[in-house]
């Protein structure tokens, strides 16, 4: 919490449903830093407590609330951030799981507002093991969810081009995710997380950016109707740089 720049604060919290702010809320969580390092990953019980009161004052809003786990590090390959402890490999994807049993019991008799995205952009390591990870969690949500809306994406970062990768567990409850950031160099320019960093100072939105656009949300829902699920487009990127 914080790394952003904003914290959960009850004043942004009241906002939610003022002036034309939206009554839908994404909350990305990173359970996998305060949760104990073996198998079972306990989770903190005060860091649990944080969460379960965010979640339920959006809650009293009105607002529906997508809950995930978000930068599990490790669980993608990917170098570990500041601050982020290190656990045995071999424990990773069992963390993960276990992490999963623990939030799906906690908020069981939370209404259908409140909805589950089982992980945010799975990529690197989780290329060859998603379909399997995705479908052994989605098994341990619905011990005690069985209806929860639960959001599910493909790997390359939730990128739509994966989605032909994706296999899902036939279930009536689940809803397709994707994430699309193009025209990437308009999104992404300056971002300190890609290299080499792009240049600022691009514009948008000529007609070749709008076919950019256009083709994977079409993409998107396209195979989304071929599947019978909808399909929530939740990370639609713009940089500070672009709104400036």
């Amino acid at each position: 919490e914080g790394d952003w720049g904003l914290r959960a604060d009850d004043r942004f919290i009241q906002l939610v449903g003022e002036g034309g702010f939206t009554r839908s809320v994404r909350l990305p969580v990173r359970w996998s830093n305060h949760a104990s390092t073996d198998a079972s990953a306990r989770i903190d019980p005060a860091f649990f407590a944080r969460v379960e009161s965010t979640v339920d004052k959006l809650l009293a809003r009105g607002a529906s609330v997508l809950l995930n786990i978000h930068h599990y590090r490790q669980f993608d390959g990917d170098p570990l951030d500041p601050g982020e402890t290190a656990v045995d490999p071999a424990v990773v994807d069992l963390r993960f799981l276990a992490l999963w049993q623990q939030i799906a019991e906690r908020f069981a008799d939370r209404g259908p507002a409140l909805m589950f995205e089982i992980y945010n952009e799975p990529h690197g390591r989780l290329e060859p093991l998603w379909n399997d990870l995705l479908s052994r969690a989605l098994r341990v949500i619905r011990r005690r969810n069985p209806e929860r809306i639960v959001v599910i994406g493909p790997t390359d970062w939730n990128g739509a081009n994966a989605l032909p990768r994706l296999v899902l567990p036939p279930d009536r409850h689940v809803a397709l995710t994707v994430h699309h950031y193009e025209p990437f160099r308009f999104t992404h320019q300056g971002a300190s997380w890609v290299t080499p960093r792009l240049p600022l100072g691009t514009d948008c939105c000529d007609a070749p950016q709008q076919a950019q656009m256009l083709l994977l949300l079409d993409l998107a829902a396209a195979e989304g109707r071929r599947r019978g699920y909808p399909v929530l487009v939740n990370h639609l990127r713009e940089t500070d740089f672009a709104r400036d």
